[in-house]
């Protein structure tokens, strides 16, 4: 409604080509703001992310070929970035270990089989 107003029969064209310009700008700033919806960590956030994310950890040691039940399992900060995320969690369950954990030791897709 108030682009109608501005742009009313009073105003010489090349005040209208002007507004449009300026709306034009507004909308494109506007595009940069909202993004693409995809988020991806800057270079000065990395360090941030692995302190802020959790990892699947150990909730007392483990030794190779145990089978991973949820009581050995416990989701805790940091989260290295060759960690397994709390979202592998089901999917480890029931698998056995590789090699041996400590005790709040991260798991990494490698040690499960």
């Amino acid at each position: 409604e108030n682009l109608k107003k501005q742009l009313n029969n009073q105003m010489v064209h090349d005040q209208k080509v002007d507004l449009v310009k300026q709306l034009v700008q507004v909308e494109d700033y506007v595009d940069l703001m909202i993004g693409d919806g995809v988020k991806n960590i800057m270079d000065n956030e990395q360090n941030t992310s692995i302190v802020q994310r959790r990892s699947i950890r150990a909730s007392r040691p483990l030794s190779k070929g145990d089978t991973l039940k949820r009581e050995d399992l416990v989701v805790l900060r940091p989260c290295p970035k060759d960690a397994l995320h709390p979202y592998d969690l089901q999917r480890i369950i029931g698998k056995k270990l590789q090699t041996d954990i400590l005790d709040g030791d991260y798991i990494k897709p490698d040690n499960v089989i």
